[in-house]
């Protein structure tokens, strides 16, 4: 039976998913379910952990302690430039275009942070020879990097697999077979103002969570019989903010509250829409749903059990003085919390956010037990 491990977006919010890629591993281990996963999807900071899976896929044991560790020790230094020069170059670009208006012809200003740093921490830690030696050897079906491509307005799934694997394109989605590098990883993880788009094969691509309306899809569509999908968000998080002031709310309170609509709405969406295709299948014999093309998906949603805007408010301080002095010209650090939960590469944050998972993840092990061995 195929099962499928879905990882959604988040920025800095991924090391949650390496904590639960930890526990899971371990669950896996105690009830002999090994290379559990036969297809990985990632999309945005989902697909970096998607992809480090992928390469270690023989041993997903040691490649799940690795992944934990790395965003353990994670520094905002190995994702983004933070230095003057950096940002004060970016910065003159963004002055030059808003002031220039239409007598600049070529505009400069795409995003805030490079992250050429992000580039290079993939290619050290990412052996993505091993992702083509894992599918001939068995150890794995299908990887998938989802990404937005914004010349053709549509998102686009990139996908390599050994599989005979029927490509499908829609009017918003389609997917692509390809071998799978850093610069699809980049492009599924540039997340729209922040990080810079990312150019392949003449196409200018961003984050793969933009305009994404079905995140399930391509597992559902490599013959996922089953789903594992671990989000970013707090299962129970409805805030009401009474702070806001009689001048409504902050830059940082909009593009944060933008940020959350873009990485999870639209995963609970896609989750709400396959429980109702199965309640809809139930009601069929079984010869009327032979004739059909759907069949039933079963899936498990892992989500945090706290809030992960709350704790970043808590180290926020951690975040580079130059983009904190940044933040500070949106708003108030509680009105950046959200924003800033995105680019706290810190290992203060990082590191309590995969304990956190872990913790999450063996809390619910007789539930993800069951799943794995139904």
């Amino acid at each position: 039976m195929k099962t499928a491990l879905v990882l959604t977006g988040g920025g800095a919010r991924g090391a949650y998913q390496a904590g639960v890629i930890k526990g899971l591993s371990e669950i896996a281990d105690r009830c002999g379910a090994t290379n559990c996963f036969g297809i990985m999807n990632g999309v945005s900071a989902g697909a970096i952990n998607a992809v480090f899976c992928a390469s270690g896929a023989h041993d997903f044991s040691t490649t799940a302690a690795a992944l934990a560790d790395l965003w353990t020790h994670l520094r905002p230094e190995q994702v983004y430039r933070s230095d003057l020069m950096s940002l004060g170059r970016i910065g003159a670009g963004w002055m030059a275009d808003l002031a220039l208006g239409n007598l600049r012809a070529k505009k400069k200003a795409h995003h805030l942070l490079d992250t050429a740093p992000l580039k290079k921490l993939l290619n050290e830690k990412v052996d993505f020879s091993k992702i083509s030696e894992n599918l001939k050897k068995g150890h794995l079906q299908a990887l998938v990097c989802t990404t937005f491509s914004y010349t053709h307005g549509k998102t686009v799934a990139y996908i390599q697999s050994e599989l005979a694997t029927e490509m499908w394109s829609r009017p918003r989605r389609e997917s692509r077979a390809t071998v799978i590098t850093e610069d699809h990883v980049m492009a599924s993880a540039a997340v729209p103002l922040l990080f810079p788009q990312i150019a392949i094969d003449g196409e200018h691509f961003s984050d793969g969570t933009f305009r994404n309306t079905a995140p399930l899809g391509p597992a559902i569509n490599l013959g996922a019989e089953k789903i594992l999908v671990v989000g970013v968000r707090h299962q129970k998080h409805v805030h009401v903010d009474s702070s806001i002031g009689p001048d409504g709310p902050s830059v940082a309170r909009m593009v944060g509250h933008l940020l959350n609509s873009l990485f999870f709405d639209l995963t609970n969406v896609d989750i709400e829409r396959l429980v109702n295709i199965n309640l809809a299948l139930q009601k069929l014999s079984k010869a009327e749903v032979e004739k059909l093309r759907y069949t039933p998906v079963r899936h498990l949603y892992l989500q945090p059990s706290k809030d992960l805007g709350a704790l970043a408010e808590q180290v926020a301080h951690r975040i580079p003085r130059s983009v904190q002095y940044l933040l500070a010209g949106l708003g108030t650090r509680h009105e950046s919390a959200e924003l800033a939960s995105y680019l706290l590469f810190d290992s203060e944050y990082t590191a309590a956010l995969v304990d956190m998972g872990y913790q999450d993840c063996i809390e619910r092990q007789q539930e993800i037990k069951d799943f794995l061995n139904s």
